[in-house]
């Protein structure tokens, strides 16, 4: 049976659990368990295992998961035991570090070591980008051992790392060296003049170990990330670490190592290293050099690189290596035994798998499921393969899969070879060898029973400098029969020996070092800086690694990481984005807002019946009720709330009894508001309605007021759902004399009762403000006693209103909530920035407010608040939680100061003093600073928490801790106890996500650079040569004019514009590309210059609109209209953006000088876009690009020329695409894209096969264009010519009725026979053979015109056009419509003749 414990907020490394995983699986009665924590990745490791649940999936990436496969519920108990023994020790080691820094922010981290160089990051890939990201901009180098990371990603972290002199190590970079500090899975170096860099994690440990066994050293070994050489990343890393190693006056033999690079970067890589000033030996793994250059050694195998390295530093040959070992025994090439190799080092495996095939000749590359070998039984495998390690530990620190791989190659009969290393060092195991022995054992009897040779050969890759101790590791491999060669190359070389198989290598000459061109960059200060110091480390993640780095006397911060926000990449996203927006420092609006509320000054006013300050309350005659929390309809509240309107309905006297006050409710007849839409807030249920007396505070500093009606004591109270005739009979006494009574009183104090004060005297009493208000209660007694005494009213009443206030302990509540609603409210005035303010929950969602999102509301659902209860009471009759009071929480009171009030702890649920002081302590990690107006004296005499940045709620998943009553969820109940709640999380992530999709004003940085680029610099000159410079105003006389100038002052170079007119004024549109949220925005606007005689250019910018795309590339406007004017772009500047209809106005703005730095979605990012349009409009290039996937190929292909043409001719890039694809599969240069698609559809409208390379692949395009333009041009002559035919043939029955009645017309003077043309057909041949029209005009469809041919002997002369309403020649013509020798002898034929023809019209007339 599968069972799921998710222990929710417990966050371990992926190690330590991976360890956890191997240590309980030996449980009796477990059948399978994994334990992870519940990251999306993870999930899908539990699935692919089986071992999915529904707990898992609704856990979040803060959780760790235990999913077990168990014979019995019972044996989960057990296993939770082991589960908890396991960390108990893990923390008695963590006690026995406890020297060592650790923080649980990156603010905490900073603060402990502010001039950290390193971030050493071993976290989920998921989000150790981000946190590269982070470090990067504290100005640290990165060092990433985390996977798993995109190659967008490491493409941008790299590309910044660049830009800000800095570097990234990684990603999936195992092992690094900074000044002989090992970092991450290295060995115990010595230190000394070799200088490695290495896109390899194994391959420096390999080479740095040999060159240490050798005696030499390494200072630094820096690793790149396997992916650094890729096609895509460009070895951006490589390069820069190559540069600053070059400056490094330790170094004297440079090497460099990678996995395959991309041939382009490899190229790029040894075009550099060909300009090196020191000797450098290289190895591109799977290259076989056939000879070394001077001064530029590249090597075939590790064992010859690190020789050679060693060698040039003494500038002698060291010696090759051998190993000592009985060959009597290996086998013969014709025995055809195979070799099983089992690696947890992916270089040394690959080196292995190209050694076994170069030396059998094998040609098999299969690299699937981490096989760098799998050929006739020969066996190669990176055990260290993602495929093989997810959610399992790895072979360098648990032996069980090499174990499996070892007890599999034995039932193999082929099997002669068995082949492993064992990596010693930070990190491995702390006896592999020791660990691995027993199987070798175990396997070798068995071999030896079945009568079987069988050979264990391994290298042991390490120092004897590694704790691991190396020379008892050989031995005690060497005693357990298995051949140890002290190199990976040798204990190959020995495994092939033994299958009877030979490794050469030829020897190399060396010869003169081919120098490319290349111009060496400059290396940053910072990475100079970063390898000649030992470095300050910042570790995010793994433990271990911080403690190793401790061990080499370097400062270091363990940061002790979880999942920012949850893990929700997309938030994660959102605070970054926050955190770097160029044009707009939140941190700084956040102060602002801080500086707002510090400076507030609340002052107690008046107590009036609230209709007289609340226009709102006098709507809708009268009936409306304010309530608490963001808005909601009555049908939604809770019964307890839905009692509290009741209460007011009585009151009000709406209505005598309950039935109808209910009705009434559910009519629909009255109107209900939030307290917080009318400057005012309420306690619980947050009733308030005409009547009802209320406090009045004013904020002095912003002069904003704020409301809150008078607490009526505890119990069965309006607040809390009760609604008896006894509450609402105090509410009406309330009204008639504690409100009236309060109102005098605070009018007669001058300017009102300053509350700051009060509530500083307060809270050094012990009051936090929420759940204790008795000390602030009994001072506004103090202030109130002596007026109401001496007040003239009833005894009764002022023995009354001083009892009620005497008893009334949570009295100043009110009074501190209306306070708190007028500071808040004077600092959300502000509208930028993160900070909370307002928090507040109506029963069903609790709401939030932050300054940067103005009035709008994000919710989450409301929880039920934790305590304690009246005696009779538990937490299966409490209401969920409701009520405005949490605004005292808001402004840094109430539960964010708990430490103010220990007993309150106590009072709602918790402990003591250190639980109250612990509260307070985690409250400073979500606020953004300290109220000085509000010293608590037991908290080291500092302020109150102030300032809850709903960023840092997200990113650490710390909720505010709210101070509440305890309502009972029937109404008529009243108050039941108290205790604190936790808001959700998701109105926090909401506000964080809506303020990061908030389009920022335009920042003066990018007015100024459209004022520097976008518009013509004028030296303004008046006639008499005063001359004014527009960029800074200065003013001096040219005597000469001259076309341009520079500016004596600013050396500004102008242009010069003489000119009568004293202002001028220039307009030029330029864009911004930014994104909000997932949307792609291009931003318009109109920069306005002016510039007035002598003074300095005035300018300002103007926003016409905005084009939006999504992830689809689908485009929405938001922009001013258009309006009718002289111009196309005439735009209604002052009307408000909306949603419009695109037109040529808008693309003409867009059209226009674009910022230089461009924020892009990430979708746009990974189709190609790389901060160039091409000359192509944005408006076109961007949505193109997100919904066409050939923009995309066509961009990655470099082929920007095709791309231009073709999104200006979309119907030819539909109709030429697939012969495109044809043209470049087939490695065709098209050199004139335009004559090639022009030729492609002269082929496809001679029903030419376009899809063939015989056609779109011509050797001379412009000479095959030429020929298919001559064919297609008397295609359409023929075809032009059928059609003719085919139209004539159908004309001829029209013809035949117009002159068949002078068919037989014949005439001859003896030499010259004429006759009349008799069909239609007789034209076209007459047209044909004498070259001109009489056929295309369709002269035989003219009613007044006969067409007669003159023949001589059957030959056609002229052809003849008599006109039959003069019966005159109109025209004869001869061939091409040249008059013949025989013209006028046939005009004069035709005109003897012409009776013949007026016959024929006579006798049908």
């Amino acid at each position: 049976m599968l069972k799921t414990i998710v222990k929710a907020g417990s966050y371990h490394d992926s190690v330590t659990l991976m360890l956890l995983t191997n240590a309980v699986s030996t449980v009796d009665g477990v059948n399978k368990v994994s334990i992870m924590m519940a990251t999306p990745a993870n999930k899908d490791i539990f699935k692919q295992s089986g071992l999915e649940t529904e707990e898992l999936m609704n856990a979040t990436a803060n959780d760790m998961v235990v999913v077990a496969d168990v014979s019995e519920e019972s044996v989960l108990a057990a296993l939770m035991d082991k589960v908890d023994e396991y960390f108990a020790k893990e923390a008695n080691a963590d006690k026995k570090s406890k020297g060592n820094k650790s923080a649980k922010s990156w603010d905490q981290a900073l603060k402990q070591m502010p001039d950290a160089n390193l971030a050493v990051i071993s976290i989920p890939g998921a989000y150790a980008a981000l946190e590269a990201d982070r470090a990067l901009d504290e100005g640290m180098n990165v060092f990433m051992f985390s996977d798993n990371v995109t190659i967008e990603d490491e493409k941008k972290i790299k590309d910044k790392a660049h830009e800000k002199g800095l570097v990234v190590m990684g990603p999936d970079c195992g092992t690094g060296i900074i000044q002989s500090v090992p970092i991450a899975f290295t060995n115990t170096v010595n230190p000394g003049s070799i200088g490695i860099i290495g896109a390899s994690g194994t391959g420096i440990q390999e080479l740095t170990t040999i060159i240490d066994r050798l005696g030499e050293g390494v200072t630094n070994a820096i690793g790149t990330g396997g992916r650094d050489l890729s096609e895509e990343v460009g070895g951006t890393t490589m390069m820069d670490v190559i540069d600053a190693m070059e400056k490094d006056q330790t170094v004297k033999v440079l090497v460099v190592i990678s996995k395959p690079p991309a041939k382009s970067v490899r190229d790029k890589i040894a075009a550099r290293l060909s300009v090196y000033s020191k000797p450098v030996v290289c190895l591109f793994l799977g290259e076989k050099p056939e000879y070394y250059e001077e001064g530029l050694y590249q090597t075939y195998t590790l064992d010859e690189c690190a020789r050679l390295a060693v060698s040039l530093v003494r500038g002698q040959k060291v010696a090759e290596g051998t190993v000592d070992c009985d060959r009597s025994k290996f086998f013969n090439p014709e025995d055809k035994k195979t070799i099983k190799a089992y690696y947890s080092g992916g270089t040394l495996a690959g080196e292995a798998a190209m050694m076994i095939k170069d030396a059998l000749k094998i040609t098999d590359n299969t690299h699937a499921d981490g096989f760098k070998l799998n050929h006739d039984g020969h066996v190669v495998i990176d055990l260290g393969d993602d495929m093989y390690t997810q959610g399992k530990p790895h072979p360098m620190i648990d032996p069980t899969k090499r174990v499996e791989c070892m007890e599999e190659a034995m039932d193999d009969p082929s099997t002669g070879v068995i082949l492993f290393d064992v990596v010693l060092g930070y990190g491995s195991h702390d006896d592999m060898a020791g660990a691995l022995i027993p199987a070798v054992e175990t396997l070798k009897n068995k071999a030896k029973a079945q009568n079987r040779e069988m050979f264990f050969v391994a290298e042991v890759c390490g120092t004897r400098n590694d704790y691991q101790d190396y020379d008892e590791s050989v031995k005690k491999l060497q005693d357990a029969g298995v051949i140890v060669a002290e190199t990976n190359k040798l204990a190959v070389e020995t495994a092939i020996e033994a299958v009877g198989y030979k490794f050469t290598e030829e020897p190399k000459e060396t010869r003169t070092k081919e120098v490319k061109e290349f111009t060496p960059a400059e290396p940053s200060e910072k990475l100079l800086s970063m390898l000649s110091h030992k470095p300050k480390v910042i570790n995010i993640g793994l433990k271990s690694f911080a403690e190793v780095t401790a061990k080499f006397g370097c400062d270091a911060v363990q940061y002790d990481w979880m999942p920012p926000a949850g893990g929700n990449i997309e938030l994660i996203k959102a605070l970054n984005f926050l955190r770097n927006y160029e044009g707009f420092d939140i941190d700084e609006a956040n102060r602002k807002v801080i500086a707002k509320v510090v400076a507030a000054q609340p002052v107690l006013k008046d107590n009036v019946p609230a209709m007289t300050v609340i226009p709102e309350l006098n709507e809708n005659n009268g009936r409306v009720i304010l309530h608490a929390g963001p808005p909601i309809e009555y049908k939604d509240m809770p019964a307890t709330v839905q009692g509290s309107c009741v209460g007011a309905v009585l009151f009000e006297e709406w209505a005598d009894n309950e039935a109808d006050a209910r009705k009434l409710l559910e009519s629909g007849e009255i109107k209900f508001i939030p307290c917080h839409h009318c400057n005012a807030v309420g306690p619980m249920g947050g009733i308030t309605t005409q009547h009802m007396p209320v406090f009045v505070v004013q904020n002095e500093t912003d002069g904003n007021y704020a409301y809150c009606q008078m607490n009526e004591g505890i119990g069965k109270v309006l607040r809390f759902g009760a609604y008896s005739e006894e509450v609402v009979n105090r509410l009406r006494w309330m009204r008639d004399v504690l409100g009236p009574t309060l109102g005098r009183a605070i009018r007669s104090i001058e300017g009102g009762l300053n509350v700051n004060p009060l509530i500083a005297k307060a809270i050094a009493m012990g009051d936090e403000f929420h759940q204790r208000n008795i000390a602030a209660s009994l001072c506004f007694l103090k202030e109130m006693a002596p007026i109401i005494t001496d007040m003239d009213m009833p005894e009764d009443e002022k023995s009354q209103v001083i009892k009620f206030l005497s008893d009334t302990d949570q009295f100043f509540l009110n009074i501190m909530m209306a306070t708190g609603k007028s500071i808040m409210d004077g600092a959300r005035r502000l509208t930028e920035g993160t900070v909370v303010t307002a928090m507040c929950r109506n029963g069903v969602n609790f709401g939030i407010r932050i300054a940067g999102m103005g009035d709008e509301w994000f919710t989450g659902p409301v929880n039920t608040p934790q305590g304690l209860y009246f005696t009779g009471y538990d937490g299966e009759d409490a209401c969920p939680d409701i009520g405005d009071s949490a605004i005292t929480e808001t402004v840094g009171v109430g539960g964010m100061a708990m430490i103010a009030a220990p007993a309150v702890t106590r009072f709602v649920g918790a402990g003591g003093y250190e639980d109250a002081l612990n509260t307070s302590n985690e409250m400073t990690e979500i606020t953004i600073d300290r109220n000085p107006n509000y010293i608590v004296p037991n908290w080291n005499f500092t302020g109150t928490c102030l300032g809850i940045d709903a960023r840092l709620v997200v990113e650490k998943g710390i909720t505010p801790v709210i101070n509440t009553g305890i309502a009972h969820k029937i109404a008529g109940f009243g108050q039941i106890g108290a205790g604190t709640v936790h808001p959700p999380i998701e109105a926090f992530e909401k506000a964080v996500l809506a303020q990061s999709k908030k389009l920022r004003p335009i920042t003066p940085i990018q007015i100024n650079w459209a004022f520097r680029n976008c518009v013509e610099h004028y030296a303004h000159r008046l006639p008499k040569g005063r001359t004014t410079c527009m960029d800074c105003g200065h003013s001096w006389v040219m005597n000469k004019h001259r076309e341009t100038c520079t500016c004596p002052h600013c050396r500004a170079k102008l242009q010069v514009k003489e000119t009568y007119e004293r202002k001028l004024q220039q307009k030029q549109y330029f864009t911004i590309l930014t994104t909000c949220g997932e949307f792609q925005v291009l931003r318009m606007f109109l920069l306005v210059v002016g510039i007035e005689k002598g003074c300095k250019a005035q300018y300002h910018a103007l926003e016409i609109g905005q084009y939006w795309w999504n992830a689809k590339g689908q485009q929405a406007i938001v922009a001013i209209p258009r309006t009718l004017g002289r111009y196309v772009d005439t735009f209604s500047y002052y009307t408000p953006m909306a949603i419009r209809n695109d037109n040529e106005a808008y693309r003409y703005a867009a059209y226009s000088q674009i910022y230089p730095k461009f924020k892009v979605t990430d979708t746009l990012r990974r189709n190609g876009f790389e901060d160039d349009f091409h000359d192509i409009a944005p408006t076109i290039f961007i949505p193109a690009l997100l919904s066409d996937s050939r923009v995309e190929t066509l961009i990655k292909i470099g082929r920007m020329e095709h791309l231009r043409y073709f999104l200006n001719n979309k119907s030819t890039f539909d109709a030429c695409w697939q012969s495109y694809k044809v043209a470049t599969r087939n490695g065709y240069e098209i050199e004139d894209i335009s004559l090639w698609c022009d030729y492609v559809d002269m082929l496809r409208r001679l029903n030419k096969d376009i899809h063939s390379p015989k056609y779109v692949c011509p050797t001379d395009l412009h000479r095959e264009h030429d020929l298919r333009q001559s064919e297609l041009r008397r295609q359409r002559e023929k075809e032009e010519k059928a059609a003719k035919r085919k139209k004539a043939m159908e004309e001829e029955k029209r013809f035949h009725e117009l002159k068949s009645k002078f068919f037989g017309i014949h005439f001859t003077d003896g030499t010259i026979q004429v006759h009349v043309l008799e069909s239609v057909q007789e034209h076209l041949e007459e047209g044909v053979s004498m070259h001109h029209c009489v056929f295309d005009n369709a002269y035989y469809l003219k009613e007044n015109s006969l067409i007669l041919s003159a023949t001589i002997e059957g030959r056609r002369i002229e052809t003849i056009e008599v006109n039959l309403d003069t019966l005159k020649v109109v025209q004869s013509r001869g061939v091409c419509n040249k008059n013949t020798e025989y013209h006028e002898q046939i005009v004069n034929l035709v005109n003897a003749n012409r009776e013949l023809i007026s016959q024929r019209m006579k006798a049908t007339a």
